[in-house]
């Protein structure tokens, strides 16, 4: 056990283990043998990586481990049939890769790399997020890379962190931003007016058509268990299937859709109040057209500023279609 946990743990050996014997009267599924297994592992490696360290920051970093480890083994996030077994790896990784990053401030380092990697797992983003992530290792303080990692759960498909991505963008410089929107730093200023400007900036073609297609059956991991209607309100869009009603988020980088009170739908948005028919396998919109493939008869339509979201009662997915 590398020497400076061992003092560590023996100098506070009666606090540390009336912490565990509390946390156990919590979280019946945390074992003293795995606990134990992850301090004589995880955090020694961890320990190792940041060898250089000034002394000041293992005391911190043994401090927020400890009381992580309790909490994520106890349950059942970190640890044997672990549900996030990336959370630890990602910690030793950034250790070794941006040593400076985790000495600045291990307790925020550490709290926000597990939170994020439960929101990117549930949301099936984590391999995108990892990726982006690691790029941001360069970056020099860990507020300009907490946020960078915002930006970067944002763009690996969390949509419904878009706008305080957005925000957040905003404080970071022309290096640390480029490499959150993966440009060059001289571009980063004009991509990110881009991004604010139009939400599905970057998605290939112009003029009227369909820029994502979102939702998919739940058997099949997706959010409905019956092909979907939607609804526009107050700016947003809604989506019912069955008698659930979810609020969907949507950009050029993914989707997401969040349960709702079924008391917020306002009813079917249907296509002949929005001008929009089938003519044979084209959507006319006016007097533009979009192909899109045959899936049944328009079951719904909801405008968003120049945006649509349209349903067919062929599939689970909710076409979205710029005008």
């Amino acid at each position: 056990m590398h020497p400076k946990l061992a003092t560590w743990l023996q100098s506070h050996r009666p606090v540390l283990n009336a912490r565990f014997a509390n946390a156990r009267r919590r979280f019946a599924a945390l074992d003293s043998d795995a606990f134990l297994a992850y301090l004589r592992t995880d955090v020694d490696a961890l320990a190792s990586a940041l060898n250089g360290a000034p002394e000041g920051v293992f005391g911190e970093l043994f401090e927020s481990l400890y009381e992580l480890g309790l909490k994520l083994i106890g349950q059942a996030v970190i640890g044997a049939g672990a549900r996030y077994p990336m959370i630890v790896p990602l910690w030793h990784e950034l250790a070794l890769r941006a040593p400076r990053l985790m000495a600045q401030s291990p307790q925020r380092v550490l709290s926000a790399l597990a939170n994020a990697c439960i929101h990117v797992a549930d949301h099936g983003c984590y391999p995108e997020f990892h990726r982006r992530l690691l790029a941001l290792t360069s970056v020099s303080d860990v507020d300009s890379f907490l946020r960078a990692g915002q930006v970067a759960a944002w763009r690996s498909g969390l949509a419904h962190y878009r706008a305080s991505a957005l925000a957040v963008a905003r404080h970071l410089d022309s290096i640390a931003l480029g490499l959150a929107l993966e440009v060059p730093p001289e571009r980063a200023q004009a991509e990110l007016s881009a991004q604010v400007a139009d939400r599905w900036h970057g998605v290939p073609g112009r003029g009227p058509r369909i820029v994502a297609r979102v939702g998919r059956f739940r058997g099949l991991g997706g959010p409905f268990i019956a092909p979907p209607r939607v609804a526009a309100v107050s700016g947003e869009w809604l989506a019912r299937s069955g008698d659930q009603v979810f609020l969907v988020h949507a950009d050029a980088f993914g989707s997401s859709f969040h349960a709702v009170a079924s008391e917020l739908w306002p009813g079917d948005s249907h296509a002949s109040s929005n001008g929009v028919r089938m003519v044979g396998d084209d959507l006319q919109i006016g007097a533009h057209k979009v192909p899109m493939a045959g899936q049944g008869d328009i079951t719904s339509v909801a405008e968003n500023g120049k945006v649509l979201a349209v349903t067919r009662s062929g599939t689970h997915q909710i076409a979205i279609v710029v005008t």
